[in-house]
This record gives C-alpha cells, structure tokens and sequence, in this order.
C-alpha cells in the first residue's frame, strides 16, 4: 500500500485544495564533497497546481545522480507570507519531500525575518558577519526587505 510506503501522500493531496500559491526562490544540493548546485528550476518543475512540492524519492525526481546522497536546501514562499528555508541534511535513495502551505515534511525549517539580512545554516539564522569558511557545507546567504528576499548560496 502506497500510503504505508510514504506516509506523505494524504497531506499532499489535501494540501492542493489550499490555495495558496508556492514560489521557489532557490534550491541547492550539496554531495558528501561539498560540491554545491542550483537545482532551483529542477525543483520548480515539480510544482503541482502551483500549491507543493511532493517527491517521494528525492534524488531520482531530481535527476541528481548520486549514490552517496548529500544535503538539500530550499528558499520558498506562499503568496505573500513570510520567506521559508528547509533543510535537508541528510538525502539519499529514500528521502522524500513534502512543501505545502498545509505540511511540511522536514523539521529543520526557519522563517525569514523582514527587513534582515544574514545567513542560513543548519536550519539556523546566522549573523552576516559569521565567517563563511567556518561552515561546512551549504549555506545560504539572504537579504530581506518588507516585501523581497534575496538568497546566495555560500560556502
């Protein structure tokens, strides 16, 4: 039974009747060797009616061919509500994804403050002046006004 095998589906698909629109600012995947790529229009393409994202296997919806697995992180944003950035520490062959405005199926997720600036990393907001070469892995830089964001990746 599919809903057994991902436990996400039945939020999924009671997130489409929320309409609330998803936009995708920006999507980064890093390998095991820190090598990190924008796979923002990768992840734009699994928007479904505008209102989520739902990949049941990670890696394979993504086209990212690797057997190591690495990290994921996403910049979104509903309608006109604050910006939102998941991260994915630890993707491989059976990580799945879920970005609705009804559930999220990460926990490392941070709201965006408006009017900031500064770094996100590890699921936390960083001071701007935090040292980039002490972060290992993806970070992404932001810039917030009371109406945009701006994102980066570093590192």
């Amino acid at each position: 039974d599919f809903v057994d095998f991902c436990p996400w589906t039945v939020r999924f698909l009671t997130a489409l009747n929320f309409p609330t629109t998803l936009e995708i600012h920006l999507g980064a995947y890093s390998d095991r060797f820190n090598n990190t790529i924008n796979i923002t229009d990768k992840i734009k393409k699994h928007i479904i009616h505008g209102r989520a994202v739902f990949l049941t296997n990670v890696l394979g919806d993504l086209g990212l061919k690797t057997r190591l697995g690495g990290s994921l992180t996403v910049a979104y944003r509903f309608g006109s509500n604050p910006f939102n950035v998941l991260s994915l520490p630890t993707v491989n062959k059976s990580t799945s994804m879920l970005i609705s405005y009804y559930a999220t199926s990460v926990d490392s997720m941070v709201s965006i403050p408006w009017s900031d600036s500064g770094l996100i990393y590890g699921g936390r907001i960083l001071s701007s002046q935090t040292p980039v070469k002490s972060l290992r892995g993806t970070a992404l830089r932001f810039q917030s006004t009371d109406s945009s964001c701006a994102f980066d990746v570093v590192g």
